[in-house]
């Protein structure tokens, strides 16, 4: 963490591979992944005042993805026990969480603005995205109606109005789904695939997305490899 001029910069994680940092609505705490010496994923939660990070207590063995809700009170996090992935959500200082769905390889757990809908997607690439209701309890989760597939998990975000997404048929472009009219746009095209990762300010008027300038691999020849 550092202030916006990267002054002042402190580390947060020191046991392990950490990552998927998010913050809580009021910018008060932020939790992220990170796994123990056991190599297990836990999710671990910090207050800004301190910067500390403690583990959250939960009754799921291994997690991580968490997402806080709009209201501060509730972690959501995909789980690995079983078959697949599963989305949970429990209070933010931890304790029994409830399972919200399952039996599918979901991944990246977006609530809504309102906190009455969780948006999710069926995998981590070419991927279907779902929502489920949450102030209908029971309510089993649904495809989204007309919006096409996701080229990746982290190229979508969640605004008031809609969704903005890098489609699987377009990777150089982003679109936007429109919540009210169920109807998808193209907001704008790169010239290069867009990269992981997409963040809408909170008062809806900026966008940050990452592009990818270059990526290329190599394949080498070892010599006499033991």
């Amino acid at each position: 963490m550092a202030d916006t001029d990267a002054s002042n910069l402190v580390q947060i994680s020191h046991e392990g591979a950490a990552g998927y940092p998010r913050w809580s609505a009021d910018s008060q705490k932020f939790a992220f992944s990170m796994k123990d010496r056991g190599g297990l994923w836990g999710v671990y939660v910090a207050d800004v005042s301190d910067r500390v990070p403690h583990k959250l207590a939960s009754n799921v063995r291994e997690i991580s993805d968490p997402e806080f809700s709009h209201d501060g009170k509730w972690i959501y996090f995909r789980g690995y026990g079983g078959v697949g992935h599963q989305l949970y959500r429990c209070p933010v200082q931890g304790g029994n969480a409830s399972l919200l769905a399952a039996s599918q390889d979901l991944v990246e757990p977006m609530e809504s603005t309102d906190g009455r809908v969780l948006y999710f997607l069926s995998r981590e690439v070419d991927a279907r995205m779902l929502m489920l209701r949450l102030d209908k309890p029971g309510a089993a989760p649904q495809f989204v109606a007309g919006m096409p597939n996701v080229v990746a998990e982290r190229q979508w975000a969640v605004a008031s109005d809609g969704i903005y997404y890098v489609p699987q048929s377009a990777p150089q472009a982003l679109f936007f789904y429109n919540f009210a009219t169920g109807h998808t746009r193209e907001i704008f095209k790169a010239d290069r695939d867009l990269g992981g990762g997409i963040s809408v300010s909170p008062d809806g008027r900026y966008m940050l997305y990452s592009q990818l300038d270059e990526n290329t691999s190599n394949i080498m020849l070892v010599s006499n490899f033991h």
